[in-house]
């Protein structure tokens, strides 16, 4: 599946206005010390702003790999990048530009689990939006494309605002509402997405070999 292009440029023109609409005040306290302990004292680049997005996502589409000069000890992948582009593919942009000991903390918006609700909403955003996957296919994903998680004080965490924010319409994107309203229309409640976010620090497996 592929990103729908009209709706991941809707979607970049209003992510900064529905970011304090999506999570609330404690999530991103809590997002953010998570992120100062996985980078503190290492040189890092941060992918979580919308204009890193809009660079990974030229290079994706256009099949030029980044400059590949300057590596990390870390990288912060979140924010719409996560989103709006294949999982596999950026963690292997990511571990292009990280040192052979690199890190990657990520905070990465996903399902709790496939309940038919949830497993509906995947289905639904795969087919007018683009793909979004559990927690656990999530973690699969990062250890196939050469990472191992460590660290404590990751995993999932529910973002319950989000599911609250689309059936009030209180987002600018209206891609998520429409889901809720195919959803409602097929007889399920969408209060029951299992919706939030996977938190997680991994190191390269080579980082062992050396």
């Amino acid at each position: 599946m592929k990103t729908n292009p009209e709706q991941a440029s809707d979607f970049l023109t209003q992510c900064q206005t529905d970011a304090p609409r999506r999570w609330s005040a404690e999530d991103f306290a809590q997002q953010q010390q998570f992120v100062n302990d996985g980078v503190a004292g290492m040189e890092w680049a941060d992918w979580s702003t919308p204009m890193a997005a809009m660079q990974l996502i030229q290079s994706s589409l256009l099949g030029v790999a980044m400059e590949e000069a300057d590596r990390h000890e870390a990288i912060v992948v979140a924010g719409p990048v996560v989103e709006l582009l294949p999982l596999a593919e950026v963690f292997e942009m990511a571990a292009r530009r990280l040192n052979s000991a690199g890190r990657l903390v990520g905070v990465i918006p996903c399902l709790r689990d496939n309940s038919p609700e949830s497993q509906l909403f995947m289905d639904l955003a795969a087919e007018q939006l683009w793909p979004y996957c559990v927690a656990e296919e999530l973690m699969e994903t990062l250890e196939e494309s050469g990472f191992e998680l460590e660290g404590e004080g990751g995993g999932f965490a529910a973002v319950p605002q989000f599911v609250r924010a689309v059936i009030d319409d209180e987002l600018a994107f209206k891609g998520f509402r429409k889901i809720f309203d195919e959803m409602e229309k097929q007889g399920y409640d969408p209060i029951e997405v299992g919706w939030g976010e996977l938190r997680f620090s991994a190191k390269l497996k080579e980082a062992d070999e050396d």
